[in-house]
């Protein structure tokens, strides 16, 4: 199943493929695919919500000779759906660190901090984005996403502001707020995500190349280089596998990196008691497979949007009804910063069903072409300042 890039009409027609996807895998991965598409449009609650259905699919399980080909593929089906861990454990079997205190009093030896998330939940983007400017003062001076396509190196390099060609999920618009960010405080912009079309199952493959990229990049050019890492999944991750991960090739050249999982919790799962972030190191270090587990405060919506929406330099900004209320819904509302090009992504995206609840932008001061694309890709734009 191919993914659909953010043309709205073909969006909404994909959104509607829901009842004619055969059950299975590939129900799964429609699913997967339409929760990264609905994140796209701002709508981060059902994009959450379609992940975990997603996750009552069964997947399918590729397996790998010792050469890293595929030897044979079976469907996995799950034994448990929304999986948590208990709170009551948290505090027994780890000890509890406030998040922002550990970046400001990071270890200067440390040379290596590295995220994962889970692609289509935001939030875990957003985080990097409030700790960029305290990184960058403590010595971090390079930026290195899975995100980027790791053959335009040159090109993203040349970056002054984000564009969605440039990777494959820059057309978030919170990814797209962290390089913009990245690059107003000088981080070099690192790719390094080996993709294969020939061989693309081989995991084994893509770890081992993509980690001699970001090698060649960095550390290679740079003896001082420091870098923040996000990754996908267990691409971090230092446990012993089936084969390395990037985790694992640090280690194995002398660098330890500061690994941070966030996929464990997010907002279905996030104990009651968290109420800011808050970092969790395991007792047992040989029992995880990551250095640290960061859990967010659960989600609240303020002005119909995420509230850590409000905490990335930004403000509520009421799209007038009077702008949209000639226009036939659904509708796609984009806010595009007049002194980026055309090409870039945009600060901010919403989705627009009805005109019963006031809509907010999440914008910031700054001069907007406001872009308005309808179910046929009819576009219109308008000029708007926000002071």
């Amino acid at each position: 199943m191919s993914y659909p890039s953010l043309d709205y009409e073909k969006v909404l027609s994909y959104r509607s493929m829901v009842d004619s996807v055969p059950k299975g895998y590939q129900k799964r991965n429609y699913y997967n695919i339409l929760s990264r598409l609905e994140t796209y449009l701002g709508n981060y609650k059902t994009g959450i919500d379609l992940y975990d259905i997603g996750n009552l699919e069964p997947n399918e399980m590729v397996h790998f000779d010792s050469l890293g080909n595929i030897s044979k593929k079976e469907l996995i089906y799950p034994k448990k759906a929304f999986k948590t861990y208990p709170s009551s454990l948290l505090k027994k079997n780890h000890i509890q660190l406030d998040f922002d205190n550990f970046i400001k009093n990071i270890d200067n030896e440390v040379k290596v901090i590295a995220f994962n998330e889970l692609h289509h939940i935001n939030i875990f983007r957003s985080t990097l984005y409030s700790i960029l400017p305290t990184l960058k003062e403590k010595g971090f001076n390079y930026l290195v996403l899975e995100s980027f396509h790791y053959n335009l190196q040159e090109e993203i390099e040349k970056n002054s502001y984000p564009k969605e060609s440039h990777g494959y999920y820059n057309g978030e618009t919170v990814l797209g707020d962290v390089i913009r960010n990245a690059i107003s405080h000088d981080f070099k912009l690192i790719s390094y995500d080996y993709q294969n079309p020939k061989t693309r199952g081989s995991l084994k493959e893509r770890e081992k190349k993509s980690f001699q990229f970001l090698l060649n990049r960095t550390f290679k050019q740079d003896s001082n280089a420091k870098i923040i890492l996000l990754a996908g999944g267990g691409h971090i991750s230092e446990a012993n596998g089936r084969f390395p991960s990037l985790g694992n090739h640090f280690n194995s050249i002398g660098i330890n990196p500061t690994t941070i999982d966030q996929k464990s919790y997010y907002d279905r799962n996030v104990p009651k008691t968290i109420l800011k972030r808050t970092l969790f190191k395991h007792k047992n270090p040989k029992k995880t497979s990551y250095d640290y587990m960061l859990i967010n405060p659960k989600t609240n919506m303020s002005f119909n949007r995420p509230n850590w929406l409000w905490k990335m330099d930004r403000k509520p900004v009421l799209l007038e009804k009077k702008k949209i209320q000639h226009c036939k819904l659904p509708i796609m509302v984009e806010a595009i910063l007049k002194s980026e090009g055309k090409d870039a992504v945009p600060l901010d995206r919403i989705d627009i069903k009805s005109l019963k609840d006031n809509a907010y932008l999440a914008l910031r001061k700054g001069i907007f072409t406001i872009r308005i694309t309808n179910k046929y890709n009819k576009v219109e734009e308008f000029e708007l300042i926000v002071n």
